[in-house]
């Protein structure tokens, strides 16, 4: 008797265990993920700067400038 309440114990202890590690890994994961949509986001707003930098720079400063 005494064996079987260890064993039962020990089960829950096991399961208990493995139901933290799969809290932990899907707090990870979301963590990840969030950092990975943060970055694309970094990456989309820099692109989008440059490019109208770049843009600025290839047009002209006066409009009137491209008639004449």
């Amino acid at each position: 008797m005494f064996f079987l309440l260890l064993l039962l114990f020990l089960l829950l202890l096991f399961l208990l265990l493995l139901f933290l590690l799969l809290l932990f890994l899907l707090l990870l994961s979301l963590l990840l993920l969030s950092l990975l949509l943060l970055s694309l986001l970094l990456l989309f707003l820099l692109s989008s700067s440059l490019l109208s930098f770049l843009l600025s720079l290839s047009l002209p400063l006066d409009p009137l400038e491209s008639f004449f």
